[in-house]
């Protein structure tokens, strides 16, 4: 029976070449503009591609051939044509040699057409711009994935009576290659149509039969090549939009591609098949539109150390190394990094001091040094040591490798950190001796970590030392890899105060965007001194052109900072930024109650890892100059700073409010940044709608969107899709707190959504009730727990006294009482029963400043199991 093509559904003109082989080839050719080329897989045809033609035919000119024996392509016999990976890339090079485009090239691919695809792009990767990738290989099968046993079948003489004489292949794929809701009967019938005969299927199962399993196969040696080329084209723009409910191209395949090309954005689809671009066209054409539009500069070669020009929009993607370089070009003397170093003779604290030449100069070389050494761009590589100058030095140098940082707190508990080290698959590891011991005796990332970095000791004999490295990297020019848009930068993970620490990954644009929304919500300005007490904060200074002082504590501990040693390295170096965690400020303004104290060249302090208390901001506010404020950001690890707000507002009027229990305001939204109160919901939400924006006034979790917010869990797919929620191209960051937005637009801080308590009565928030507590006089910190299971849990409220003798019986059966007399003056606190005193709440390594609410819920469940229902 004749195939009729319905042009309703397939509204283009056909075109036919006539390949070297003597066969007809049919393609598309629409639009004008830069090219596109689209590759369909098997056994779909060009008809797979078609909202994509028409949505990208206005500004490119599109290209998509059916392959020999599929769609309205010449089906020849076994005779006239080899139905061979190596000859389909073959006829995909003679027709767009025929017609003529051959450079600056869009590739688009699917299925299996992603492996010619790739094998045309490892014959010349220099025509290649940008490529685009749906659930498809460059590699050979994976180690984990057996053959699906669908594909095995065909391979055999019954498989081949059922594909070719029932249509099989082709009327499986109309059923199981859509996830979200059935094909529609006019569409299947497009896909079934091109293979009406026994003699029309020959190709689809040609296709199956090529697919590479052994070295004998005819295919393995070109799928082997192209899988061995990809590292050397990271410098290619690459986005994969991927059906995760694909029986075949499942997340095994996805988890390879993060392995293999760690660069690529990826787009997961949780509810999407094997044909995703049937299950989400309009996301896929929004994202891959969006890819092409910021990808439009000049592909850059692999290992290029070329300076990039300058940029200044939101989709900024040079390297964060070149704010370094620019400065040290215009400002060499600027003093960018001092370490303490002792006491001068008269008490005065001694620096040793890195100009900004000195540093772009010395990161340079130990960048050399480490590619030298074997390093390699796109190397995820743990970075081990405490701020010194090392530390600043080191992480410039990584950048400008192209190395790939994996930053971890020490202080978050070995099973914590070998988890995180595990899921990383770091390949280096740089550290002072301690952190190499560690390593070495707790089997850190052994399987994986192969390249070694000692700053100090070599700890055996297996690596090199940082002295070894600038050695190695003597003599050379400068240092400065040229990432690839959406290539990973670093990989940042969170504390785990709630949950297991998670990798945000980061790419280059994200910290560019991060510098610019700093410096224009904070008004920072080049040459301001900055108190580096926080690492991560730190690595903000050179690129905002601050000069970065080191303080004299130990920053994983703040809250046991010397106050003194703070307040002297302020005054003495007239600092102008202070960026301090709430239990660092806490220090100093228990110092500055007994020993009042001025910091008049403060111009603002930076606030971040909890809420500040008004209180704080109250015994703060007198040490520093008239018009200085405190400004408690908002924000996380996968997404900072969104919000803001300046303690004069707090303090003359959001603070009353707070005290009523309403939750902490945290200010607008940052520029930039998108932010929405959704529903409250624990599963995860694939797709943006409008439907779930609550209204103003009700509290809900927090989304935020913008060019500072991260995509992606390194290696963790099921925190992906519970954090992150896809509209077309843009990704959407469940926060996991929980909020409000009033009537001005002003964000209020109600907890986070895993500490939610839901009772009888109704649900109940952290924040707001904590924060009625807070307002008595003997209480330092208040923590809100449920026990029991939800929606039937008992509240409780933890108190953490200022003085801890008032925990002690009588002391504290007064201070209880009291406090049960505040929680009836409170409708949101009148359901809480116990009442527990605790000498000293766990908190979080980082900013030692998050209350862990799950171990106290746990201490809690120890004293009153028995009594709660």
């Amino acid at each position: 029976m004749t195939f009729v093509v319905d042009r309703g559904l397939y509204p283009f003109e056909s075109h036919f070449f006539t390949l070297p082989s003597g066969v007809r080839m049919h393609y598309l050719d629409e639009g004008d503009g830069p090219p596109v080329v689209m590759v369909h897989g098997n056994p779909s045809w060009s008809f797979y591609f078609r909202t994509l033609v028409q949505a990208m035919r206005g500004a490119y000119r599109v290209i998509v051939p059916d392959h020999i024996g599929c769609g309205l392509s010449e089906k020849p016999d076994d005779r006239r044509y080899r139905h061979t990976l190596e000859q389909r890339i073959d006829d995909l090079e003679a027709l767009l040699g025929h017609l003529g485009v051959t450079k600056e090239i869009t590739l688009i691919a699917h299925d299996w057409g992603g492996m010619i695809g790739m094998g045309y792009v490892v014959c010349d990767p220099s025509r290649i711009k940008r490529i685009a990738l749906m659930n498809t290989s460059a590699f050979l099968l994976p180690a984990m994935k057996p053959f699906p046993w669908e594909l095995r079948l065909t391979r055999t003489p019954l498989g081949a009576l059922l594909v070719r004489g029932l249509n099989a292949f082709a009327r499986g794929a109309v059923a199981r290659c859509v996830a979200k809701q059935p094909m529609p009967a006019e569409v299947a019938a497009m896909y079934l149509g091109p293979y009406g005969s026994w003699g029309e299927r020959r190709g689809i199962l040609r296709f199956v039969q090529d697919i590479p399993l052994y070295p004998i196969d005819p295919a393995y040696p070109i799928v082997k090549q192209v899988e061995d080329t990809l590292p050397r084209l990271a410098h290619l723009p690459l986005l994969i939009c991927w059906g995760s409910r694909d029986f075949i191209f499942d997340d095994v395949f996805l988890s390879a591609w993060r392995e293999k090309a760690p660069h690529a954005e990826i787009l997961r689809f949780p509810d999407a098949g094997h044909y995703v671009l049937e299950d989400e066209p309009d996301a896929i054409c929004a994202a891959i539109q969006s890819f092409c539009l910021h990808n439009t500069s000049k592909p850059k070669t692999a290992q290029s150390t070329t300076r990039p020009p300058q940029e200044n929009s939101l989709h900024d993607h040079r390297n964060i190394a070149a704010a370094l370089v620019q400065i040290a070009k215009e400002h060499p003397d600027l003093l960018a990094v001092a370490m303490p170093q002792g006491r001068e003779a008269g008490g005065s604290i001694r620096y040793a001091r890195w100009s900004y030449a000195e540093l772009d100069a010395i990161s340079d070389q130990q960048a050399r040094g480490l590619r030298r050494l074997g390093f390699q761009p796109g190397m995820r590589t743990v970075l081990m040591v405490p701020p010194s100058l090392e530390f600043f030095s080191l992480v410039f140098a990584m950048f400008k490798a192209g190395l790939v940082p994996v930053v971890v707190d020490p202080g978050m508990g070995l099973r914590s950190l070998k988890a995180c080290l595990g899921d990383a698959r770091p390949e280096g590891f740089i550290g002072i001796p301690k952190a190499h011991a560690a390593r070495i005796a707790l089997g850190w990332a052994k399987e994986t970590i192969h390249h070694f970095v000692y700053v100090g000791r070599r700890v055996g004999r297996v690596g090199d030392t940082l002295d070894e490295v600038m050695l190695a990297g003597q003599g050379g020019g400068p240092m400065l890899h040229a990432p690839a848009p959406f290539e990973t930068a670093a990989i940042l993970f969170t504390s785990g105060s709630t949950g297991i620490p998670k990798g945000a990954v980061y790419t280059h644009r994200h910290f560019q965007a991060q510098i610019k929304t700093i410096r224009e919500t904070y008004h920072i300005q080049p040459s301001e001194r900055d108190l580096c007490t926080f690492p991560l904060f730190a690595l903000f200074a050179p690129a905002l052109g601050m000069s970065a002082y080191i303080p004299e504590m130990d920053a994983s501990r703040p809250a046991k900072a010397d106050a003194r040693k703070i307040i002297q390295a302020i005054q003495e170096q007239s600092i102008t930024n202070l960026f301090g965690s709430p239990a660092l400020l806490r220090v100093l303004a228990r110092y500055a109650r007994s020993q009042p104290t001025q910091l008049p060249s403060l111009r603002r302090v930076i606030s971040a890892g909890a809420p500040m208390p008004p209180s704080l901001l109250v015994a703060l506010q007198p040490m520093l100059a008239e018009g200085v404020e405190i400004f408690p950001g908002y924000g996380a690890t996968e997404a900072m700073p969104l919000c803001t707000l300046g303690s004069q507002t707090t303090l003359q009027e959001t603070r009353f409010a707070t005290d009523q229990g309403k939750g902490v305001c945290v200010g607008h939204p940052c520029v930039d940044v998108t932010l929405r109160i959704i529903a409250i919901r624990d599963e995860a939400i694939p797709k943006w709608s409008d439907d779930l924006v609550l209204p103003t006034g009700q509290i809900g979790e927090i989304a935020v969107k913008g060019p500072m917010v991260t995509h992606a869990y390194l290696h963790n797919e099921k925190g992906t899709a519970l954090a992150k929620i896809h509209e077309g191209s843009e990704i959407w960051h469940r926060m996991g707190d929980l909020g409000w937005l009033d009537e001005q637009g002003r964000v209020w801080f109600c907890g986070r959504k895993s500490q939610r308590l839901e009772t009888a009565k109704g649900p109940m928030f952290t924040v707001p009730c904590e924060s009625i507590f807070q307002t008595h006089p003997k209480v330092h910190r208040a923590a809100l727990v449920g026990l029991g299971a939800r929606p039937n849990q008992t509240p409780a409220i933890c108190i953490e006294p200022l003085d801890p003798k008032d925990t002690q019986d009588e002391r504290w059966k007064a201070l209880e009482s009291e406090l049960r007399t505040l929680a009836q003056s409170y409708d949101i606190t009148q359901p809480i029963v116990h009442f527990l005193p605790h000498r000293s709440f766990p908190v979080d390594v980082r900013h030692n400043s998050k209350i862990f609410h799950e171990k106290l819920t746990a201490w809690a469940h120890t004293l009153l199991g028995p009594w709660v229902e």
